[in-house]
């Protein structure tokens, strides 16, 4: 229930995205979902975060804001061809799943 507090925006009234899963630049496994609208993907990494960054491989780099559900400040965000490199909180908070909102720039 804890989990679904804080991330169940990325579950309820969501439907899904041009591709349901993909990976981490360390290999850990991505599900997306998106807002009906397509204004919003959701990225939820399974497992607990690295330190530092996360890469998500092929989800492009089109985004204007990128933030941790959970928290309310956005995140520097690296385009690296294809994939997105997102620099971490400094503590971010241990999870079984954490869940990224990617706001679109259109």
């Amino acid at each position: 229930g804890a989990w679904l507090a804080v991330n169940g925006e990325a579950i309820f009234g969501t439907g899904p995205w041009t591709r349901a899963e993909g990976l981490t630049g360390d290999g850990r496994p991505v599900r997306f979902t998106a807002r009906r609208d397509g204004s919003v993907v959701y990225a939820s990494v399974l497992g607990p975060l690295p330190a530092g960054e996360v890469t998500l491989v092929g989800t492009g780099s089109d985004w204007s804001v990128v933030r941790l559900l959970g928290t309310t400040t956005p995140l520097q965000v690296t385009p690296s061809g294809g994939d997105l490199r997102i620099q971490l909180p400094a503590s971010p908070t241990p999870a079984a799943g954490s869940v990224f909102s990617l706001e679109s720039r259109r």
